[in-house]
Order: C-alpha cells, then structure tokens, then sequence
C-alpha cells in the first residue's frame, strides 16, 4: 500500500474507535454521486465441502437449499472522478468488502454509503457493501451463508484472496471474522474490524 493508503486506514481507525458519532459522517456525504454507485444483485453460490470442524454445517446446508435462486442486493462505491463503469465490475488492484454493523437486526448498504464512499475515497479500492439478512426473522447462520455469497462473487469478479480487504463494524466485524474462519483463514490483503462483536 501506499502511504496515502496507510494514512486513509490510520484515519479509518481514529474515526471508527471515537466515542461519538463519526464526524465524517455529514449532510455532504450522504450523497453519492451518479457514476460512481453500481448496484448489483448477487446470486446464492453453492457450499462447497464443509471443514469437519463446522459447527453450523447442517444449518448451513439448509440455509443454501432454501436460497437456491434467491438474488442479494449489494451496491459498489468508487470515490473519484472517473465514473464507475457498470460493464467492468472488476478495476482495481485491490477491493473492500464491508460488513455493516447493526447488532444482526438493523442497517443497510444505504445507511452505510457514507462509509463505502469514505473507504474508497481513502484507500482508493472499490467498496462492496452487501444486504445480509437480518434477525429475528433470517436466524443465524443465514447472515454468515449470505457473507459467504458476498465473497464468492468477488472471486467470480476475478479478485483473489489476496486482493480482498475485511472492513467491519460491531455485528460486521462479527461476521467478518465469523467469514474468515469459516473460509479457514484465507491469506487477505487486510482486515479493519472495529468492535467486532
């Protein structure tokens, strides 16, 4: 990364652990200018085998069966001046997938727009953010299978592990990390959890 990267992180994190609402989080940015948001709809992608050690396997399974057809919404941030051309999903050295928080029951890709368009503008990768489904009505591990579908379609984008970058706030960073030992630990480019609970 370079230092402009390392910076935008660093203010990420000041951001992310203040006690107050993030200060970046303005009237301004609640706008996203047109070009530069692609929403996108992501198929449910098949498990492929289970590690023996999966505690959710069954219910996982299950989830998968009935998500057979079941399309998820998600939206694509880029920050910058050079719009986002909906027939080249895949620019870019590096992405970030962004796991809202929300205690499992509450938020959405368009709550956290502000926080896509903040990650991108700072690290200056893609933001994919993703509509999981939310309790009480989806239990878990719905919400870990739709992550699951997320971070395949990055890899149907043509992205490897290595490319892709873990962002997350409480119940996101949950499932971030919930991900990535479910995915047995894949080498990511990094991970910025904050409050991951």
């Amino acid at each position: 990364m370079t230092h402009q990267n390392d910076a935008g992180i660093q203010l990420f994190i000041k951001l992310s652990s203040s006690d107050g609402p993030w200060p970046a989080l303005n009237a301004s940015l609640q706008r996203v200018p047109q070009g530069f948001a692609s929403k996108l709809a992501i198929p449910a992608y098949p498990l492929g085998p289970l590690p023996p050690s999966c505690v959710w396997a069954a219910e996982l399974r299950e989830v998968a069966r009935i998500s057979e057809g079941r399309e998820m919404h998600a939206e694509c941030i880029v920050a910058g001046d050079v719009p986002l051309d909906s027939t080249d999903e895949r620019r870019g050295p590096k992405v970030i997938l962004h796991f809202h928080g929300g205690a499992y029951v509450t938020g959405t890709v368009e709550q956290y727009r502000p926080v896509h368009l903040l990650l991108s503008r700072y690290s200056g990768f893609r933001v994919y953010g993703f509509a999981y489904r939310l309790a009480p009505h989806s239990l878990y591990p719905t919400q870990l299978y739709d992550a699951y579908c997320a971070f395949s379609h990055l890899l149907a984008l043509g992205y490897k592990e290595h490319e892709i970058v873990f962002t997350g706030d409480s119940a996101g960073g949950n499932l971030a990390l919930a991900l990535w030992q479910f995915l047995q630990k894949p080498q990511l480019f990094a991970m910025i959890l904050v409050s991951p609970r």
